[in-house]
Protein backbone atom coordinates (compact mmCIF):
# COMPACT_ATOMS: atom_id res chain seq x y z
CA UNK A 1 0.00 0.00 0.00
CA UNK A 2 3.33 2.31 0.11
CA UNK A 3 3.33 2.77 3.37
CA UNK A 4 7.18 3.61 4.75
CA UNK A 5 6.23 3.09 8.41
CA UNK A 6 4.21 1.72 11.29
CA UNK A 7 3.48 3.13 14.92
CA UNK A 8 2.58 -0.03 17.33
CA UNK A 9 2.95 -0.96 21.19
CA UNK A 10 4.29 -4.42 20.04
CA UNK A 11 7.11 -3.35 18.72
CA UNK A 12 8.55 -2.88 21.53
CA UNK A 13 9.04 -6.15 22.24
CA UNK A 14 8.43 -7.78 18.74
CA UNK A 15 10.75 -5.29 16.90
CA UNK A 16 13.58 -8.18 15.94
CA UNK A 17 11.05 -10.22 14.83
CA UNK A 18 8.89 -7.57 12.71
CA UNK A 19 12.24 -6.06 11.33
CA UNK A 20 13.26 -9.67 10.16
CA UNK A 21 10.11 -9.80 8.45
CA UNK A 22 10.28 -6.89 6.62
CA UNK A 23 13.62 -7.88 5.54
CA UNK A 24 12.95 -10.87 3.89
CA UNK A 25 9.57 -8.98 2.48
CA UNK A 26 12.21 -6.81 0.82
CA UNK A 27 14.23 -9.66 -0.58
CA UNK A 28 11.35 -11.41 -1.68
CA UNK A 29 11.14 -13.86 0.71
CA UNK A 30 7.73 -14.11 0.69
CA UNK A 31 7.63 -17.19 2.09
CA UNK A 32 9.93 -16.21 5.16
CA UNK A 33 8.25 -12.61 5.77
CA UNK A 34 4.82 -14.46 5.77
CA UNK A 35 6.51 -16.94 8.24
CA UNK A 36 7.22 -13.77 10.86
CA UNK A 37 4.12 -12.55 10.44
CA UNK A 38 2.58 -15.44 11.27
CA UNK A 39 4.62 -16.24 14.22
CA UNK A 40 3.78 -12.57 15.69
CA UNK A 41 0.38 -13.00 15.53
CA UNK A 42 0.70 -16.29 17.21
CA UNK A 43 2.17 -14.26 20.32
CA UNK A 44 -0.51 -11.21 19.83
CA UNK A 45 -3.52 -13.63 19.68
CA UNK A 46 -2.19 -15.67 22.51
CA UNK A 47 -1.75 -12.43 25.15
CA UNK A 48 -4.95 -11.20 24.03
CA UNK A 49 -6.87 -13.85 24.90
CA UNK A 50 -4.78 -14.03 28.16
CA UNK A 51 -6.24 -10.19 28.88
CA UNK A 52 -3.80 -7.47 27.27
CA UNK A 53 -3.29 -3.70 28.77
CA UNK A 54 -0.36 -1.51 29.83
CA UNK A 55 0.20 -4.22 32.94
CA UNK A 56 0.55 -6.76 30.75
CA UNK A 57 3.01 -5.15 28.24
CA UNK A 58 5.41 -3.66 30.33
CA UNK A 59 5.47 -7.58 31.59
CA UNK A 60 6.51 -8.39 28.24
CA UNK A 61 8.63 -5.85 27.51
CA UNK A 62 10.80 -6.98 30.87
CA UNK A 63 10.48 -10.18 30.01
CA UNK A 64 11.83 -9.63 25.53
CA UNK A 65 14.40 -7.22 27.04
CA UNK A 66 15.72 -7.99 30.70
CA UNK A 67 15.10 -4.32 32.02
CA UNK A 68 12.73 -4.23 34.83
CA UNK A 69 10.55 -1.81 33.44
CA UNK A 70 8.54 -1.30 37.08
CA UNK A 71 4.39 -1.33 37.40
CA UNK A 72 1.80 0.79 35.81
CA UNK A 73 0.85 3.80 37.16
CA UNK A 74 -2.09 3.56 39.69
CA UNK A 75 -4.92 2.47 39.68
CA UNK A 76 -3.62 0.05 37.16
CA UNK A 77 -2.46 -2.89 38.85
CA UNK A 78 0.69 -5.01 38.07
CA UNK A 79 0.41 -7.85 35.94
CA UNK A 80 -0.60 -11.45 37.81
CA UNK A 81 1.99 -14.09 38.04
CA UNK A 82 -0.04 -16.10 35.79
CA UNK A 83 0.06 -14.34 32.60
CA UNK A 84 4.02 -13.47 33.24
CA UNK A 85 4.56 -17.46 33.19
CA UNK A 86 2.34 -18.03 30.43
CA UNK A 87 3.67 -15.04 28.48
CA UNK A 88 7.10 -16.07 28.93
CA UNK A 89 6.77 -20.27 27.84
CA UNK A 90 4.87 -18.67 24.78
CA UNK A 91 7.72 -16.37 23.93
CA UNK A 92 10.43 -19.11 24.80
CA UNK A 93 8.24 -21.38 22.45
CA UNK A 94 8.38 -18.72 19.72
CA UNK A 95 12.12 -18.44 19.70
CA UNK A 96 11.43 -14.60 21.18
CA UNK A 97 13.83 -14.40 24.24
CA UNK A 98 16.84 -14.70 22.22
CA UNK A 99 18.71 -12.10 24.80
CA UNK A 100 18.31 -15.31 27.57
CA UNK A 101 20.78 -16.88 24.94
CA UNK A 102 23.20 -14.12 24.65
CA UNK A 103 23.87 -14.33 28.43
CA UNK A 104 24.48 -18.04 28.15
CA UNK A 105 27.46 -16.94 25.59
CA UNK A 106 24.92 -18.61 22.96
CA UNK A 107 25.23 -16.47 19.87
CA UNK A 108 23.14 -18.71 17.67
CA UNK A 109 19.96 -17.40 18.98
CA UNK A 110 20.97 -13.99 16.76
CA UNK A 111 20.81 -15.45 13.70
Amino acid sequence: MGATGAVGSTYNYLGKKTNQMLEAFERKDFSSALNYQFCIQRFINFVVKLGFGVSQTKAIMTLVSGIPMGPPRLPLQKASREFTDHAEAKLKSLDFLSFTDLKDGNLEACS
